[in-house]
C-alpha cells in the first residue's frame, strides 16, 4: 500500500510553480512593464485549487488520526505567518517612508498608517480603505 503522506506530486508542483511565476508577474507589472499574460490573475484560484490537493493529501492521516480543526489551523499560521509579517512589515516600512518623504499619494495620515498598520498585522482587512489589504496588497 502506498503511504500518501510521502508521495510527491511532480507534476501537480510544476503546474503550481508555473501558476505562481504568472502570479508574480501580475503583481509585479508595475514594475517591471507589460504583462504579457494579462489573465494571469487566474493563476490565483488554479494555484489554491492545486495547493488545496496537496494540502489535503499532506494532513489526511493527521486528521484521520484526530488532528482537531483548531491544531490544523494552528498548523498552517505557523507556517504561513511568518512570511506575511515580513511582507507586512515592509508594506508599512514603504507607506511610512512615503508618508515622511511627502509622496504620500493615498493621502494617509499618521493615525490612518498606525490603524491600517495594526489591522494588516491582525490579517484583517481595512474597512477606512478601498482596497482591503492597503498594507499588504497580495493579502
Amino acid at each position: 500500500m502506498t503511504d500518501f503522506s510521502l508521495h510527491k506530486y511532480q507534476t501537480l508542483d510544476g503546474i503550481r510553480g508555473v501558476a505562481a511565476l504568472l502570479i508574480v508577474l501580475f503583481h509585479t507589472a508595475d514594475y517591471f512593464g507589460q504583462v504579457y499574460f494579462p489573465e494571469s490573475y487566474l493563476a490565483v484560484d488554479l494555484f489554491f485549487v492545486l495547493s488545496g490537493f496537496v494540502i489535503a493529501k499532506a494532513y489526511a492521516q493527521r486528521l484521520a488520526d484526530g488532528l482537531t480543526a483548531s491544531e490544523f489551523m494552528r498548523l498552517r499560521l505557523i507556517r504561513l505567518y511568518p512570511l506575511y509579517a515580513l511582507a507586512t512589515v515592509l508594506g508599512i516600512v514603504s507607506f511610512a517612508a512615503s508618508v515622511l518623504a511627502g509622496k504620500n499619494a493615498a493621502q494617509w495620515s499618521t493615525s490612518d498608517l498606525m490603524i491600517n498598520s495594526g489591522l494588516a498585522i491582525l490579517l484583517m482587512p481595512s474597512p477606512f480603505t478601498p482596497q482591503l489589504y492597503p498594507i499588504n496588497g497580495p493579502s
